[in-house]
């Protein structure tokens, strides 16, 4: 039986399934699944459920199809307009200095962290490991500290908080449509891990997922996620000026602005005119170019200067080496300009290419695709597949299911497994023996003298890297 894996996104414009298999040379999408969804949800969040759970059946339906498997088991990226990080820490005393600290120590902090107290109308979307201090060793990196022993451990975290009826709203949709949500993603976080290669993760990078409700702000550092950010708003709001601006209706200004826009005015011709035919007796339009692009122009200097803001607030503006950037409207003509004159970081386009093998469903290589792949490869990395798989509960999870919580249990209080002896009986977790990217960290990688920032990057980051 073949171990497939569904990952299911609900986002302003359409609801998306992608079901993928592990196989020896990567990760194969077998099936990318979209049905449009205009008006249920809004930058991230709910806001009329029938609609969306309409869409989601609908979307599901045509996965079943194609791979001729029924699916129960799901992976739900997560998302809101409502995100805040914060930080926190987590002291631990050990009850045996001399044994060894394990991947099942590490992952109990980190249900710690995740279950921290917030306001009753928050909820923590992803609790990311950044350093831990063992007895005296201090800024051990997260890849680094299982098989470490001592006394105490302290962990630190970078929390990412978004609204807790935003999360359950998404659950109860998924629950309504008969589907078992087996693990969460955060949608930022997939996409930054779809995106993002390994120099620049470990060099320091902004990600920019320019979406249709939202542009989502992620900072990756020494392989780490370091900050996520969102702004409440991308390529929907372009469309919208467009429409409010010349009267046409919203499918003529989205047409237009992905075939015709350009991000900067300047060079954009004077003379040349579109003609937008009128309907039910009303005249026809015309619409200059050069106005169409200012108009465009406007609005993503105002997104930059957001993105410029967020990035300062991360305290990761002098850490960076520059900015990749996907999502729709990532390859409008110009961009990469626009945003190096706005924020003056270097910059290059991404997509998931190179995250999963070029047999897979081809439009799971479009940019507006790279969070749904991100969280398959994430959710592929953790052995999701292996939960997926199991034989199906004889109940769904319903909506009370969601609000239950696990026992706490105090990490290192349960030390049978963690000696010399009790070694061979442990699980491991290889996620918690690698960077966040889940890749092995070399710290030899990179660091001859005299390689410079250029050398590793190439022309990702040159001013003549024209889109």
């Amino acid at each position: 039986m073949k171990e497939y894996l569904t990952i299911v996104e609900l986002s302003t414009t359409k609801v998306s399934v992608a079901v993928g298999e592990k196989e020896s040379s990567g990760i194969k999408v077998v099936c990318h699944k979209t049905t449009p969804l205009p008006k249920g949800i809004v930058r991230g969040d709910v806001v009329n459920a029938q609609k969306v759970i309409e869409a989601l059946k609908e979307t599901v339906a045509k996965a079943e199809e194609e791979i001729s498997n029924p699916i129960q088991k799901i992976v739900l990226c997560q998302s809101s307009q409502f995100i805040r990080c914060e930080d926190y820490s987590i002291r631990q005393e050990r009850s045996i200095a001399d044994s060894f600290i394990t991947s099942e120590e590490i992952a109990k902090i980190t249900k710690k962290a995740e279950e921290h107290e917030v306001s009753h109308d928050e909820k923590i979307f992803a609790a990311i490991p950044q350093s831990y201090n063992v007895d005296d060793e201090i800024g051990i990196s997260p890849a680094d500290v299982e098989g470490m022993r001592g006394k105490k451990i302290e962990a630190f975290f970078k929390l990412v908080i978004g609204k807790k009826t935003s999360y359950d709203f998404k659950m109860e949709i998924a629950s309504k449509c008969n589907l078992e949500v087996i693990h969460t993603v955060l949608s930022p976080i997939g996409c930054a891990i779809a995106t993002v290669g390994e120099n620049e993760a470990e060099n320091g990078v902004a990600l920019l997922d320019i979406g249709a409700g939202t542009t989502d702000v992620v900072i990756v550092k020494d392989n780490i996620i370091r900050y996520v950010g969102v702004i409440p708003f991308g390529g929907k709001s372009i469309s919208d000026d467009i429409k409010n601006v010349t009267n046409v209706t919203s499918q003529h200004a989205e047409y237009i602005k992905t075939r015709y826009g350009r991000a900067m005015e300047e060079g954009t011709p004077e003379n040349k005119k579109l003609m937008i035919p009128g309907t039910g007796g009303s005249p026809e339009t015309n619409i200059q170019l050069n106005k169409l692009s200012a108009i465009i122009e406007a609005r993503l200097t105002e997104i930059f200067e957001a993105v410029e803001y967020t990035i300062e607030q991360s305290g990761f503006a002098n850490k960076i080496t520059g900015i990749v950037i996907t999502g729709g409207t990532a390859y409008m003509d110009e961009i990469k300009v626009l945003a190096k004159a706005v924020t003056g970081y270097g910059c290059r386009l991404a997509n998931a290419q190179g995250k999963i093998h070029d047999k897979s469903a081809e439009s799971c290589f479009d940019t507006y695709s790279a969070s749904i792949i991100g969280c398959l490869c994430d959710s592929f990395e953790k052995g999701i597949e292996k939960i997926a798989n199991m034989a199906p509960n004889k109940e769904l999870f319903g909506k009370d299911h969601f609000t239950e919580k696990e026992p706490d249990v105090e990490a290192g209080s349960d030390n049978k497994n963690t000696d010399k002896k009790g070694q061979d009986n442990k699980t491991k977790n290889n996620s918690t023996r690698r960077s966040f990217f889940g890749r092995p960290k070399n710290k030899d990688d990179n660091k001859e003298k005299g390689k410079t920032m250029s050398d590793l990057f190439g022309d990702f980051f040159n001013d003549n890297n024209k889109a």
